[in-house]
């Protein structure tokens, strides 16, 4: 790369845009297969894979080039959507956007251990409480 051209907050924006990107894509909404089953989706998949895969360096490389903590940031994440905060007024993320990334998150946990044989991947978080979560 040329010095010249190099921008680092270009550079830490692209990088926060592909984590932002991969966040949403893990709430995205299911696909229905043959039998109307519903499967999580492409992107759900690949962005769970993204963050928490086998191969998540990358993840944690783009991460730690901003500045973030990889370990804290995931928890963070999984942790902020098993929650529901009534006092806040403009939530960034929808109970809807929770019981998908519940859906996906779980149905990608499953994948992994049914094809991947991963055992040690198990739900860390208790999502019970989003069942009960209203929208306002």
């Amino acid at each position: 790369m040329n010095e010249r051209n190099y921008d680092p907050v270009g550079c830490r924006r692209l990088l926060a845009a592909v984590v932002f990107l991969a966040v949403k894509d893990t709430c995205s909404k299911p696909v229905k297969k043959g039998s109307g089953a519903l499967n999580i989706s492409n992107k759900a998949d690949s962005a769970f894979e993204f963050f928490f895969g086998y191969d998540d360096q990358v993840s944690e490389l783009y991460l730690e080039l901003l500045g973030w903590d990889p370990i804290v940031f995931k928890n963070s994440l999984v942790s902020s959507m098993n929650t529901f905060h009534t006092l806040e007024k403009k939530p960034l993320f929808t109970g809807t956007d929770k019981r998908l990334f519940k859906y996906n998150y779980l149905n990608w946990l499953r994948k992994g251990q049914f094809i991947y044989g991963r055992q040690e991947f198990t739900p860390q978080f208790n999502f019970d409480d989003l069942e009960n979560d209203d929208e306002s």
